[in-house]
């Protein structure tokens, strides 16, 4: 990267533009999923409030959210009820033991991808949660090969899971030694 990128913890200040990045990581092919900005501030506003909410987001040397990653705590049960209506078979979802955090969102906007920046901040991330936590969850796309990769190289491991929404979405698992 030849341009000075921070990452810093998320701060509710951040909301709208963080919102902005995940509504462009979902709208931006190869995804061209439909989501209102409106929508995506609702939802980043709920998890907010969940317990052990937590973040990073990455600004370029303007200062303007270029991408980030947002999680919350839950356990094994709720993380069950969260995929339930996601993925099939529901025999194969996980029900983990321990202290566990779902990664809710994470990317790069496209103008800026492919840089490894996202592995940047996922190791960053990680050096934190995986002293807190006994396994970290997330959902990735199929259609980002390298974003996988990443993930698979930091030990999350791809479940047998079929995606009930489409774009073909992953349910991944890392369980903490």
């Amino acid at each position: 990267m030849n341009k000075t990128i921070e990452l810093i913890p998320y701060r509710p200040e951040y909301l709208a533009e963080a919102a902005q990045v995940i509504r462009e990581m979902l709208t931006t092919p190869p995804l061209h999923e439909t989501i209102a900005l409106n929508d995506v501030i609702a939802q980043l506003d709920a998890d907010q409030s969940r317990e052990a909410f937590g973040g990073l987001v990455a600004l370029d040397e303007r200062e303007h959210v270029i991408g980030g990653m947002w999680w919350f705590g839950l356990d094994g049960q709720a993380l069950y009820e969260r995929w339930k209506p996601r993925f099939t078979p529901r025999e194969a979802i996980p029900i983990p033991n321990g202290r566990g955090v779902y990664i809710a969102n994470m990317g790069i906007i496209p103008s800026v991808r492919n840089r490894g920046l996202g592995k940047y901040m996922l190791r960053a991330a990680l050096n934190t949660l995986e002293a807190e936590y006994n396994w970290i969850a997330t959902i990735a796309y199929q259609a980002y090969a390298a974003s996988l990769a990443v993930l698979r190289g930091q030990g999350f491991e791809q479940l047998p899971l079929q995606s009930t929404q489409g774009q073909g979405r992953v349910a991944l698992i890392k369980y903490i030694a």
